[in-house]
């Protein structure tokens, strides 16, 4: 009876442990469930022994339970650790999209800046442009006032040369019929 009990446990521990429930607290409480039955199992037979036995009994299970909680710490740092990592990736992940939309924002400035400075530029060699071609317009139109005026003196001259030579035929013409 007491070696099919322990296979039927052992049966049992073996599919916890296969099992996608496992977990450290439910293998503590298979172990323990175990113990207890052994020790029952035991009890029966423990009626004329010594109490330094079972204090050693006693001693054993506590070393048990102190396994236990052991294996449920371990498991308790790893799941701690995990969750550390997991928040430090999503750290990282985070600090990277910031980083990326900063860059993002930057470029996006930059570019606006760029545009605004070319558009600023463009306005003011349109403005340039139209300052040259007036100057060269004010030229052009001193430069055909000042032929006019000049053409206009040289008509002027020339109509004044051609009074006084009249003058002088007609005083040489007074003289000659004198």
């Amino acid at each position: 009876m007491r070696l099919h009990r322990t296979a039927v446990l052992a049966g049992a521990l073996g599919l916890a442990f296969a099992g996608s429930a496992f977990s450290p607290d439910t293998w503590a409480r298979q172990k323990d469930s175990q113990q207890q039955d052994k020790h029952h199992e035991k009890g029966k037979s423990d009626k004329g022994k010594s109490d330094s036995h079972k204090s050693d009994k006693g001693q054993s299970r506590k070393q048990h339970d102190d396994n236990g909680k052991a294996q449920a710490d371990r498991a308790r740092h790893e799941a701690q650790r995990r969750d550390e990592q997991v928040r430090r990736e999503s750290e990282r992940r985070n600090d990277q999209a910031r980083r990326n939309a900063e860059r993002r924002n930057d470029d996006a400035r930059r570019d606006a800046e760029r545009r605004a400075d070319a558009r600023e530029d463009a306005r003011r060699n349109e403005a340039r442009r139209k300052e040259d071609a007036r100057r060269a317009a004010d030229r052009r139109d001193a430069a055909i006032r000042a032929d006019a005026r000049r053409d206009a003196e040289r008509r002027a001259d020339a109509r004044r040369d051609a009074e006084r030579r009249d003058a002088y035929v007609q005083r040489q013409n007074v003289y000659r019929e004198a």
